[in-house]
């Protein structure tokens, strides 16, 4: 019994690493993943600081293919729906949306439906052509729901949709904010109205155009 007593003691008094589960935690800033203690670091206006010593690790979000779109962002924000060819973020975070390699331009469309005043849905949209003006109703870019997105433009884009749409259709309920350096071509391929009071080109939505 004693030397049984002798071997506890002996390595009760060895330091002892208990990796806890709960202690693993994995969260999204910006464009950055981070695995580590979340009290440990901050992030405000895109820049990742560390303020806590510690162990942590820091990957990017991947690029990845939907359709004829790449898309780089937290994947769960996000849904590609094959037969529709449509392209829905439902989530707040930054994305940035291209053109997959080879493509010029396409019939897919994208769809926003998540975000709020206080966590919108952040897109930049890079060198991005759609057309779907030979189809009517089809909207190339639309806002629906509650839906908030901060749209940022980068390079040439064009959004063109058929009759019945706005380029850019910015449904009732709906909060757009663009901004950013990049050009943006958006019309709807609708019939001048004869004995109709549609007007094609009307935001139903709230629409703030930012430009430094």
């Amino acid at each position: 019994i004693s030397c049984l007593m002798a071997v506890f003691f002996f390595f009760s008094i060895l330091p002892i690493e208990i990796k806890a589960e709960e202690n693993s935690h994995k969260a999204v800033a910006g464009d950055f993943i981070v695995e580590g203690d979340p009290t440990g670091y901050t992030y405000t206006d895109g820049v990742l600081t560390f303020t806590i010593p510690g162990d942590y690790k820091v990957s990017m979000f991947p690029v990845i293919t939907v359709g004829d779109f790449t898309v780089k962002g937290a994947p769960d924000g996000y849904a590609y729906d094959e037969g529709e060819h449509v392209l829905t973020f439902t989530k707040p975070g930054n994305y940035i949306v291209a053109m997959a390699g080879g493509k010029t331009e396409t019939t897919d469309r994208i769809v926003v439906t998540g975000g709020t005043e206080s966590d919108p849905v952040k897109i930049r949209l890079k060198d991005v052509a759609i057309d779907v003006s030979a189809n009517e109703e089809a909207c190339a870019f639309e806002l629906t729901g509650s839906a908030v997105l901060n749209l940022t433009l980068e390079g040439s884009n064009k959004l063109w949709s058929g009759a019945g749409c706005s380029g850019l259709q910015v449904t009732a309920g709906t909060v757009l904010i663009i901004d950013g350096t990049g050009a943006l071509d958006a019309k709807s391929n609708a019939v001048e109205p004869s004995d109709t009071d549609t007007d094609t080109d009307t935001y139903e939505g709230d629409v703030f155009l930012v430009r430094e």
